[in-house]
C-alpha cells in the first residue's frame, strides 16, 4: 500500500468511527450543513455509500450495482454499529483490490477500485466535517489530503455544475495555498471549465479572464471545505470581486 492509498483508508476509519459516534450520541439532530437531513439520515448515506462501493470492488466487474440487490440500513438504534462494520469491510474490499481493476459505475462512468479509494476518503471527510460541525467540534483533517481533495472537486465535480442555472460565474476564480505552494487557476466556458495548478508565486495566466477574477488565500484544508460549499472561515484572504467568489461558491461542492 502506497502511503496515499494508507491515508485515504485512515481517512475513512477515522472519519466513519467520527460520523458513528456523533449518530449515536445524538441522532435527531439537524446538520447545518445539509438542512433536510438529521444525525441519522447522514450515517445511512454514508453507511450505503459503504456497502454499494464495497459490492463494487468485491464483484471487480464494470457492471453497476443496482439499489435493489443491497440490504437497507438498519433502524436508528443500531446505525453506529453498522456503520464501523461497513467501513471495515469496504477498506477490506480496497485493501484486496488492485487500483486497476474494474469497480462498477460512478455517475455513469466505469470506475476502478483505485478511483474509489479516492472518492470515499474525501466523501467521508466531508461528511466527517458535517457530523463534528452539528456538535459543535472541530475535526482534524490532514493538509496534503485537503489539497488532493480540493484537485478532486475542481476536476471531478466542478464540470458538473455547467448544467446549474447559475453556470456560467462571470470571471476566473484564484485559489491559493497560505499553507503551501499550491495555487489553482479556474475558468468557465458556458459548457465548460478549466482548472490549472500555477507554479508557486506565480501571476495568473495571461488571457481575459486575468483582471476579472477572485483570489482566496487560505490554508490547504479550508479552500478544501469552501470548494465543497462548507464554509468561508473567517481567516480566508479574499481579494478581486467578492461578488465573483460568491457566484463561484454558489457551483462549488455538490
Amino acid at each position: 500500500m502506497t502511503p496515499q492509498e494508507a491515508a485515504y483508508s485512515r481517512a475513512v476509519a477515522t472519519g466513519a468511527e467520527a460520523i458513528a459516534e456523533a449518530v449515536e450520541a445524538s441522532p435527531a439532530r439537524k446538520v447545518p450543513n445539509c438542512p433536510s437531513w438529521d444525525l441519522a439520515a447522514l450515517a445511512r448515506h454514508v453507511g450505503l455509500l459503504y456497502v454499494r462501493v464495497s459490492e463494487q470492488v468485491r464483484r471487480r466487474s464494470p457492471e453497476p450495482v443496482r439499489s435493489s440487490e443491497l440490504p437497507p440500513a438498519p433502524q436508528e438504534g443500531a446505525l453506529g454499529p453498522w456503520l464501523r462494520q461497513s467501513a471495515d469491510r469496504l477498506l477490506e474490499a480496497l485493501r484486496s483490490t488492485d487500483g486497476d481493476v474494474p469497480a462498477g459505475h460512478w455517475r455513469d462512468q466505469a470506475v476502478t477500485a483505485g478511483f474509489w479509494r479516492r472518492r470515499m476518503a474525501h466523501e467521508t471527510i466531508v461528511h466527517r466535517v458535517d457530523a463534528e460541525d452539528c456538535l459543535g467540534r472541530a475535526a482534524l483533517l490532514d493538509s496534503d489530503l485537503s489539497v488532493d481533495g480540493t484537485d478532486e472537486v475542481l476536476q471531478l465535480f466542478l464540470p458538473l455544475s455547467t448544467s446549474k442555472g447559475t453556470w456560467p460565474p462571470d470571471g476566473a476564480l484564484w485559489l491559493v495555498r497560505a499553507d503551501g505552494p499550491e495555487q489553482w487557476w479556474v475558468e468557465a466556458g458556458k459548457g465548460n471549465v478549466h482548472v490549472r495548478r500555477q507554479p508557486p508565486g506565480s501571476l495568473p495566466p495571461e488571457g481575459p479572464s486575468r483582471s476579472v477574477a477572485a483570489r482566496v488565500e487560505a490554508p490547504a484544508i479550508e479552500l478544501f471545505l469552501m470548494c465543497w460549499g462548507r464554509r468561508v472561515p473567517p481567516t480566508t484572504e479574499v481579494t478581486g470581486s467578492y461578488a465573483l467568489l460568491e457566484d463561484w461558491l454558489s457551483v462549488l461542492g455538490w
